[in-house]
């Protein structure tokens, strides 16, 4: 089974350095194989989760679509944990509406979610 997979990845290796072709550095097909896109996700997921690497890669658009699905989920899962905090703050207050809508007004954090 290794000795498969390290035929394919040698067979990959020899396509994209002999035929001097874009390849898609998530998924290693090459430029005809799929259509190469700007790796705009792919960067910004990278400085969120602090990871260097070189500048000039290219990816394929499903990659870079499937990088961009996982931005809108760690930016969801931040604007949950920022509100979870928000929430259990203000409930230990046990405010009125007009008391809640004032502290509100002053978590900053929540005013740039909105």
């Amino acid at each position: 089974m290794a000795e498969i997979a390290l035929n394919t990845l040698y067979k990959k290796y020899e396509d994209i350095s002999l035929s001097n072709l874009s390849y898609c550095v998530v998924c290693l097909r090459t430029e005809e194989e799929r259509r190469m896109v700007a790796p705009k996700a792919i960067r910004e997921l990278r400085m969120i989760t602090k990871r260097d690497g070189p500048e000039d890669i290219t990816v394929c658009y499903i990659c870079e679509e499937q990088a961009l699905n996982a931005m809108k989920l760690l930016r969801a899962m931040h604007c949950a944990r920022t509100l979870t905090n928000v929430v259990k703050r203000l409930k230990r207050w046990r405010l009125t509406k007009e008391e809640f809508s004032n502290q509100l007004g002053n978590f900053k954090t929540v005013s740039t979610l909105i």
